[in-house]
């Protein structure tokens, strides 16, 4: 599966919709949850003319991220080993979903970064100049939308984390973030609604799924982040 931001505000998410999944396009089926499970990305951004090729690589399915080797990662160092004249870090996160299903996103590319193994999952072009304000972070609860086709599974009996924003719409977070707090874990999701600062009419609530909820891309994903830089999609 190809993603392919159409928003800058996105960029740094794309990645995050990339997992590794098998040949039948399930990440799990009868294996355990995805739930909490660790990841990191890499985006390496090259020059093409008036365009920046962005490739996106993560451990999904290799690894879970070793702490010490991560904070050890230097984007200058990256950049200059992979000849490349950008190298943004985008984790540790964690999946807030139990499986997900969707075409292949692999390309059978392997890379690593300072010891960690990375897959590519994704290569986006995009206009030079958007390539340079990589480095700025998106604005939380700002819509962006992502070209892809999959789903996220949350199996029945699961508590999921929302934002409902002041149209009633709803966005269930896929996987929640330490780049802004490296102490969050999934405990502190619950109450997560009193330590964000919400914008006028929007809400956050828990809520436990009396059965499987899937949530679908249909060829885009709308995505939205909080300040901490936890990511939802829209359903």
């Amino acid at each position: 599966m190809r993603y392919v931001s159409s928003s800058l505000v996105c960029l740094t998410l794309v990645a995050i919709g990339c997992g590794s999944s098998s040949s039948d396009g399930s990440t799990g089926g009868d294996e355990a949850s995805l739930f909490e499970s660790r990841y990191c990305e890499v985006l390496l951004a090259d020059v093409e003319g008036d365009m920046a090729i962005v490739s996106v690589f993560n451990t999904v399915g290799l690894n879970e991220c070793p702490s010490e080797l991560w904070e050890a990662l230097n984007t200058d160092e990256i950049a200059r080993e992979q000849e490349v004249f950008l190298a943004l870090l985008n984790g540790p996160r964690f999946w807030a979903i139990d499986d997900a299903a969707g075409g292949d996103a692999t390309t059978g590319e392997i890379e690593e970064f300072g010891g960690i193994a990375m897959q590519k999952v994704a290569e986006i072009r995009l206009p030079l100049d958007q390539a340079l304000e990589l480095q700025s972070r998106a604005d939380p609860y700002a819509d962006g939308v992502v070209d892809r086709d999959n789903a996220w599974i949350f199996s029945a009996g699961r508590e999921v984390y929302e934002l409902v924003n002041p149209d009633g719409e709803a966005y269930v977070m896929q996987s929640y973030s330490h780049q802004v707090d490296d102490a969050l874990t999934s405990a502190d999701l619950p109450s997560l609604g009193s330590r964000l600062q919400l914008p006028a009419g929007w809400t956050f609530r828990a809520r436990v799924v009396p059965s499987e909820l899937v949530v679908q891309a249909t060829g885009q994903a709308i995505m939205t982040q909080d300040e901490l830089r936890n990511a939802y999609q829209k359903y």
